[in-house]
């Protein structure tokens, strides 16, 4: 095959086309070059929330700037992803399919960049940050360069697609809505906003010791800096995950029409997003939707790009799946997974030339390295990196390191394991996809943290009548078998089955197909958009707590003046009162913060520490355990109970949720329990410590000031 881009174009675009390309560039950059030195003025604008003068307009402002900026990281990602894809693997992606590849290439290899600048002392200073960006702009002006000939569709869209289309739009609607509100996901104040907003303050990578989570790789997180360096709303890495979600549904489309037919993938997009542990996922800046979109996208390599070089399409997927890996290390399930599906496309050939990964079949085991090796690399600066800050390349497994203790890694342990249902045998394996769907949700970390979408287990079956694509869903199934496996003897999340969601969606959209095909031709559109309605209500009103559901609260604290960022915050972040009251009082006595029982301090405007490590509470109070209160309390003055945290006064306060105390004493046997908590905290507090404010749940102790000589 024909390398799918030429280079040069066959024939130059006109000079008034390409005159007024580089201006709207040059105008782009020219206004990311002056808000970025005009930062100060985003600080502006969040203060003026606070005084109540943040009006409509400047919301809609700030809403619009968040997507330009988010525009504009995708379009320099996906030019640079571009330029890589033709120079390192010519004639591997059809151009119909290419431009996941190109943001997800993009996407990681900025990450990367990113994350080796802020290895450097002052490396997110101001300067670095811009000439980055506009680096990376100026990498645009090159698209015109790569004309691709022809496109590569090989399939007609049935008459629906037009409704999955709309439903999609609609979906990524509300998701942007609850990305562009004031963020109040727990993971979003422990981490994934925190950390990158942590680096971008000290100009530099650091992480807490407390904040475990800061020391994993979290590959997206380096591209995370720049975009809070441009939007001070914090919309922007949100919006981001939006937008992944949407390229996740098109490449499901894409793999769908290429194996099965357009109408199964366009319902297997639509039953991922759908599904109640996607949708949670959906409107926050966490990393397990990155994580399945590196996944899919990887699949979607494998699946269909046209192969002359098997081993250079097989070093793609692996970079790919590598950066998945480098999102969250619970992607190793789906790599799993990817591994099974490159066997059985390999051993496929034998029998099907027409479905090879290769004009020659390439030996198995060169392949597979192949795969593997890139995957690898794209972790060494990471495994590096720990190894250096915590003493253990692989933090904290195995080795422990930093502030990981023996009495945390059972306690993480017993975390674990808690999640799920059953014990872990083969029986509770094969009830797993029972189990998921009907008895899923059981609250805070009980059974499996929560559900999946009911009609992925209802259309299964339907699948087997569709004769004609029976084998690919045996693969489809050998992948789930895989990648569940590795998932079913680690932690039983149910997000981190996301990478994983796609691959049943796309059995269930064979299913769906050949229930459709059911019924006459002429029906057949208005019952696929029917049922294609009904397993969208099903999915999103499964999950009526999150943020994606609270769509006329959203769009009120963005585009009206009817609710301001710390009303809406007080209505629906519990912890944020108690943080208001310190900040309210931080020119005064607040000099640093100690969180016990809660961690998400992201809103606190004074130095800060936290417990739990990996929600593993009590850490301190196993610390603390065989000291005199005197010496706890000179700890304090001095900042070793908040992990050298910065800070002239050390901790002056110490915040307590109770309720988080009282939930977990109930149901969690941790390394501390109620009565050696008391043992420790009761005495302290008689002798060092003043309740000066209660709110909620939360109570506010200060230290008292230590006696004169």
């Amino acid at each position: 095959m024909l390398n799918p881009y030429l280079t040069p174009p066959p024939r130059a675009w006109p000079v008034w086309l390409r005159t007024l390309l580089v201006l709207l560039a040059l105008g782009w950059l020219g206004a990311m070059l002056w808000h970025i030195l005009q930062v100060r003025a985003g600080d502006q604008v969040l203060a003026a929330v606070g005084q109540g003068t943040f009006v409509a307009e400047t919301k809609v402002a700030a809403a619009l700037w968040a997507v330009a900026v988010v525009a504009y990281i995708i379009a320099i990602s996906a030019a640079l992803g571009l330029d890589l894809l033709v120079r390192n693997f010519q004639g591997t992606v059809a151009p119909v399919v290419a431009f996941p590849v190109h943001v997800a290439l993009g996407l990681a290899v900025f990450s990367v960049l990113f994350f080796l600048l802020g290895l450097a002392p002052g490396g997110y200073g101001l300067w670095p940050l811009i000439l980055i960006l506009l680096a990376g702009g100026i990498n645009i002006l090159r698209w015109h360069r790569y004309r691709p000939v022809g496109t590569g569709e090989v399939f007609e869209n049935p008459p629906e697609t037009s409704l999955w289309f709309f439903l999609v739009i609609a979906l990524a609607v509300i998701a942007a809505a609850g990305a562009l509100a004031p963020p109040t996901a727990h993971d979003d104040l422990v981490y994934h906003l925190e950390s990158p907003s942590h680096m971008l303050e000290v100009g530099h990578r650091d992480a807490p010791a407390w904040n475990l989570y800061a020391h994993w790789p979290n590959l997206l997180h380096s591209l995370h800096i720049p975009m809070l360096a441009l939007d001070p709303w914090e919309a922007a890495p949100r919006l981001l995950t939006v937008f992944l979600g949407v390229m996740i549904c098109y490449c499901l489309y894409r793999i769908g029409g290429f194996w099965f037919s357009p109408r199964a993938g366009g319902v297997a997009g639509i039953l991922f997003l759908t599904t109640p542990v996607a949708l949670s996922s959906w409107s926050v800046a966490g990393l397990d939707m990155a994580g399945a979109f590196f996944i899919t996208v990887s699949m979607l390599v494998l699946v269909i790009a046209p192969m002359e070089r098997a081993h250079a399409h097989a070093r793609l997927a692996g970079f790919l799946a590598g950066c998945a890996l480098a999102c969250r290390l619970t992607a190793i399930s789906a790599i799993a997974g990817l591994i099974v599906l490159i066997v059985g496309r390999w051993w496929r050939y034998r029998v099907d030339v027409r479905d090879t990964i290769g004009l020659e079949r390439p030996g198995l085991i060169r392949l597979m390295l192949a795969f593997l090796w890139p995957i690898a690399v794209i972790h060494v600066p990471f495994v590096l990196h720990a190894w250096w800050t915590t003493g253990n390349p692989i933090y904290p497994f195995l080795f422990g390191g930093l502030a990981w203790t023996p009495e945390i890694a059972r306690g993480a342990a017993h975390w674990n394991q808690e999640m799920g249902m059953g014990d872990r045998t083969l029986g509770d394996f094969l009830m797993l996809p029972w189990r998921l769907v009907a008895r899923g949700g059981g609250g805070s970390y009980e059974r499996f943290a929560g559900v999946l979408q009911p009609w992925l287990l209802l259309l299964a079956p339907l699948a087997l009548g569709a004769p004609q694509f029976l084998r690919k869903c045996v693969l489809l199934g050998g992948m789930l078998a895989a990648g569940g496996a590795v998932w079913f003897l680690t932690s039983q999340q149910a997000r981190f089955l996301l990478p994983l969601i796609p691959w049943v969606a796309l059995i269930g959209g064979v299913g769906f197909d050949a229930l459709v095909r059911g019924f006459p031709k002429r029906t057949r559109p208005w019952i696929s958009g029917a049922l294609g309605l009904l397993m969208a209500g099903t999915g999103v009103f499964l999950v009526p707590s999150m943020d994606l559901l609270r769509f006329s609260e959203n769009t009120q604290v963005v585009l009206t003046q009817r609710e301001t960022r710390e009303e809406y915050l007080r209505r629906n972040l519990e912890i944020y009162p108690a943080l208001e009251w310190l900040n309210s009082r931080a020119a005064l006595e607040v000099h640093g913060v100690l969180l016990l029982w809660d961690n998400r301090g992201h809103d606190l405007e004074v130095p800060w520490s936290a417990d739990p490590i990996l929600e593993v509470p009590a850490t301190f109070l196993v610390r603390w355990r065989g000291l005199t209160p005197d010496e706890i309390a000179a700890g304090f003055l001095t900042g070793q109970w908040g992990d050298e945290m910065p800070g002239e006064g050390g901790i002056s306060h110490i915040v307590v949720n109770t309720r988080s105390r009282e939930h977990i004493f109930e149901h969690r046997g941790f390394a501390i329990d109620r009565a050696t908590h008391d043992a420790i905290w009761q005495p302290l507090v008689e002798s060092h410590l003043d309740l000066v404010h209660t709110v909620g749940p939360y109570e506010i102790y200060q230290l008292r000031p230590p006696a004169g000589p």
